[in-house]
């Protein structure tokens, strides 16, 4: 293990707020159509062929589950989201090009203006066809970016934390300028902190990430007790963000 932070503890609730309390959450958008819960981003239908995208709650900054809906001759559906800067198409990295039911967008969102499409791309018998849709991306915790620096980083897993051993695994992206690439080479360190109140705190045992692969890292956290929690995560270089005010059930 790399290195194990353990305080005996007092069981009380901890005092970081709950996301949802978040002004993360009140950036969101409003979905305009949904059905069944789950919010529609592209529908395209014709005599043949019926295409849609969900998702459960609109697009957001990190990781998006997708779900794909086909009908009639319909192949190698693809996906691809972008930002248009008005000068330059920015493409954010997906999970994969070619989609099957619950798949995940990986959204980074480089702070610059501009509007994010979806551009669908699928073959049928008479040929490939591309049809694009705007869409809207919500800022999220989840993402984080290193300041002053090129560099975000995504929470991955776990999805909805909770207590005890479990995965822990961050993505790490670098931005120049004009397209993401995975960063492969880090040794980022985890620094997990529950505030109690009146100057108090602690952390919990956990094993620091390491590269598995296309810029995702893997390690482990066992968080001791449910409530308000502090991730840090920090480089080789001292350069730091914090994932700061997520709960753990």
């Amino acid at each position: 293990m790399h290195r194990l932070l353990f305080i005996t503890l007092v069981l009380l609730a901890g005092c970081a707020p709950d996301i949802t309390e978040t002004d993360f959450f009140s950036r969101h958008p409003d979905p305009l159509a949904t059905e069944e819960g789950k919010v529609i981003l592209a529908s395209h239908t014709n005599d043949s062929i019926r295409i849609r995208v969900l998702s459960e709650n609109g697009l957001h900054a990190g990781f998006n589950p997708l779900l794909f809906e086909t009908e009639g001759d319909v192949s190698e559906l693809t996906a691809t989201l972008f930002l248009d800067s008005g000068i330059t198409r920015i493409e954010s990295p997906l999970g994969s090009t070619v989609f099957t039911s619950g798949e995940s967008a990986h959204i980074l969102n480089p702070g610059i203006s501009g509007d994010w499409t979806l551009e669908l791309s699928w073959v049928t018998n008479q040929g490939r066809f591309t049809t694009l849709y705007p869409v809207e991306v919500a800022d999220d915790i989840w993402v984080q970016q290193i300041e002053g620096a090129p560099t975000f980083i995504s929470w991955i897993a776990p999805a909805a934390p909770k207590t005890g051993s479990d995965v822990f695994e961050i993505a790490i992206h670098s931005f120049d300028g004009r397209s993401f690439s995975p960063v492969t080479s880090a040794s980022p360190d985890l620094y997990p902190y529950m505030d109690m109140g009146a100057g108090e705190g602690h952390s919990t045992p956990f094993l620091a990430p390491t590269h598995v692969g296309d810029g995702h890292y893997r390690g482990e956290v066992n968080f001791i007790m449910s409530g308000g929690w502090d991730m840090t995560v920090r480089m080789s270089g001292g350069e730091e963000v914090i994932f700061k005010g997520f709960t753990v059930r």
